[in-house]
């Protein structure tokens, strides 16, 4: 999508109510682009999904480096790029990812809000994307997400590591996904 194509929103109905609470809501779920001024909302999401979901796979010197990684002023440069996407259930961001010419990152779907389909819906959205510059989408998956997404058909091409100041080492594999429109 070139940076003045309208923005693709594709929207279900879904009912989501706060974990645990069985509230049965029912929101509007749309998966858009980040807009100028959803940092902090998407800084949010990742934060909590890293801090609830990382500490249980990596030491606390990794879960620090993704913590910082996903700065808000990192998050705020890609939101400016168009590669980000948010997913909102009536107002509030409830996931979100990157997809820049057929490279999908930064997936994260709030811990409230996992288990339930919406990571599904939203790489949807992001191999669609993919596919309209590559036969292939490429990610790089944490520990945590490898097996969700070998069952979405990625494959593992290679095993990267980096070392992170004070020794600590950083596994990860890069997948990739031959797209089929």
């Amino acid at each position: 999508m070139g940076p003045h194509a309208a923005p693709e929103i594709s929207r279900m109905t879904t009912g989501l109510g706060a974990a645990g609470s069985g509230d049965k809501t029912t929101g509007q779920l749309t998966v858009s682009p980040a807009t100028p001024g959803m940092e902090t909302d998407v800084e949010r999401v990742i934060h909590a999904a890293v801090r609830s979901v990382y500490p249980k796979y990596y030491p606390a010197e990794v879960v620090d480096y993704f913590l910082r990684l996903h700065s808000r002023e990192h998050i705020a440069a890609l939101i400016a790029s168009g590669a980000v996407k948010v997913l909102c259930c009536s107002d509030n961001v409830i996931g979100t990812g990157c997809c820049s010419e057929g490279h999908i990152s930064a997936v994260y779907v709030h811990p409230d809000f996992q288990g339930r389909g919406f990571g599904t819906r939203l790489m949807d959205v992001l191999e669609r994307e993919a596919l309209g510059t590559s036969s292939a989408a490429v990610l790089e998956a944490s520990l945590p997400a490898v097996m969700m997404y070998e069952r979405r058909g990625y494959r593992t091409t290679r095993h990267e590591k980096l070392v992170l100041s004070g020794g600590c080492v950083l596994i990860y594999e890069v997948m990739e996904k031959r797209l089929h429109a």
